[in-house]
């Protein structure tokens, strides 16, 4: 089993979560002490941390030094990330328009028509 312990930074934003999102997140640190790999966590290693899901919204960052003990660092809201995604794909439609109205604007003359080049 593993030995679980609590950043300063986790219990603050732990205090701020709704009561509902509190017992999943307490739901998660029990399976997490069991196993801390469990499909259903969606645990994911990014660099020396690692990742695990509470639910599709929330997720918890942690650290493990050993196999024996993990500390809980910050909860993340997965909103953020879905906001910056809305933004990148906001940019990239925009893109796609300046260049559909560049290449329609400097596309090659018609068959017949004449072109002057200088």
């Amino acid at each position: 089993m593993l030995s679980i312990t609590l950043s300063n930074n986790f219990e603050k934003k732990y205090k701020t979560l709704p009561e509902v999102i509190r017992a999943q997140v307490k739901k998660t640190i029990k399976k997490m002490a069991v196993n801390c790999t469990c499909e259903s966590l969606n645990t994911k290693k990014n660099g020396k941390l690692y990742e695990s899901s509470i639910n599709s919204k929330y997720k918890i960052i942690w650290e493990c030094s050993d196999k024996k003990n993990a500390r809980l660092i910050d909860i993340e809201s997965s909103e953020k990330t879905s906001d910056t995604l809305g933004k990148l794909y906001e940019i990239d439609d925009e893109i796609k328009e300046k260049e559909k109205k560049i290449s329609s604007e400097g596309a090659p003359a018609k068959k017949g028509s004449s072109v002057k080049y200088k």
